[in-house]
């Protein structure tokens, strides 16, 4: 990780703002999460709220091209930066489970603008997952002291007060970068007419034939994921049965990815993507099955903590950056995959009214398997 001087210090300032911003993340997690189990309502509804924000997120792809096409990626992380945290005076103005779904969704998407342009920035010095993998360490370390305070900050301020808390962090902290960071030394990728090359990258990226095994392993391992989102967290929180004993076991979670961000990263860098994303799904099928077969809090709470979704997605940003042209396209077209099951997914999580939660649970976890022989075909054909 060898850097001169001042690009090693730009990188850790981006690197350091962008990962005090996890601090309100964490309290708008775990806050919303609080405020909408409290509404009680269906599990179609409470899937909605937890996991629909992510389905906006879809145009990724297109935000990641252009910004490595005009080589502006410091712009695309600022226009995504504060316009998200300004969806925050929703909620502020009118308290409601209507405006906290509509805050998250609009907050999601505009964050979408700029997220892989940021991701793409982190892993441009060389090594990108093992670049990732330090980001990420550090950022959890953030994350993890928002969640150890979630519980406490939420029951003496409530809702309002951290949606001020947290407007203020992410206002200062884009500021920050506004002012200070340089930006990593980006060639324009575009040089012909904009559409055409965007089809073109498309072809490319999404639907050549290595490109379009990974796209479907990627959408059934995370339409798994995103289906069992919202059900497996309101079973933990009740399990728990209080919200400070959530936020504790969500923060020995996150510090197990701080932990182990690195190492994973990598390990992905070492080793190669493939086998990495193979593991990950592995890992969400048995924590899947874990949570779906027992009601015990410390095995929940065990299953809880497995970091199954930082190795799948550490793993799938470094093999689409191999077929994609620019970092930040390559991000965001992993990131699109993601979001755009995050609704089919949500509304699939209703098979637990029919049939019951640890079902469901079952049901929709063993549906990522299909996803592992792709992998391991894609592997031999050496992505």
């Amino acid at each position: 990780m060898a850097l001169s001087s001042p690009a090693q210090r730009s990188w850790w300032l981006l690197v350091v703002c962008s990962s005090i911003a996890a601090l309100p993340g964490a309290l708008l997690s775990m806050a919303y999460t609080f405020y909408v189990v409290e509404s009680q309502p269906s599990s179609l509804v409470l899937s909605l709220a937890l996991v629909l924000p992510a389905s906006f997120n879809a145009l990724s792809k297109v935000w990641g091209f252009v910004a490595d096409y005009y080589g502006s990626r410091k712009l695309f992380i600022l226009a995504g930066w504060l316009s998200s945290a300004l969806t925050l005076l929703i909620p502020l103005l009118e308290p409601s489970l209507t405006a906290v779904l509509l805050a998250s969704v609009l907050g999601s998407a505009l964050w979408s603008v700029g997220a892989p342009a940021l991701t793409a920035e982190v892993m441009s010095y060389g090594e990108p997952g093992t670049r990732l993998g330090v980001w990420r360490s550090v950022g959890d370390g953030l994350y993890l002291l928002g969640t150890l305070c979630a519980g406490v900050i939420y029951g003496i301020l409530g809702l309002e007060g951290v949606l001020v808390l947290c407007l203020v962090i992410y206002l200062a902290t884009g500021l920050a970068i506004a002012v200070a960071y340089k930006g990593a030394a980006v060639p324009k990728t575009g040089g012909g007419e904009l559409l055409r090359e965007f089809v073109e990258d498309l072809k490319a990226s999404l639907l050549g034939g290595r490109a379009a095994m990974l796209s479907l392993a990627t959408i059934i391992s995370w339409f798994s994921i995103w289906s069992i989102e919202g059900l497996a967290r309101a079973k933990v929180l009740r399990a728990l049965g209080s919200e400070p004993l959530y936020s504790l076991v969500t923060a020995v979670a996150t510090a197990v990815e701080m932990i182990s961000a690195p190492l994973i990263g990598r390990l992905v860098d070492e080793r190669g993507p493939l086998p990495a994303a193979v593991a990950g799904v592995v890992m969400h099928v048995a924590t899947g099955v874990a949570i779906a077969y027992t009601s015990d809090p410390l095995l929940l709470s065990i299953a809880w903590c497995v970091p199954f979704g930082y190795v799948l997605t550490c793993s799938l940003y470094v093999a689409y950056a191999r077929l994609a042209r620019g970092l930040a396209d390559a991000v965001g077209t992993c990131n699109t995959l993601i979001s755009a099951v995050a609704l089919p997914a949500s509304l699939a999580a209703s098979l637990a009214d029919l049939i019951g939660v640890d079902h469901a649970i079952l049901v929709l976890t063993l549906s990522s398997m299909p996803a592992i022989p792709l992998l391991i075909e894609l592997r031999e054909q050496s992505i």
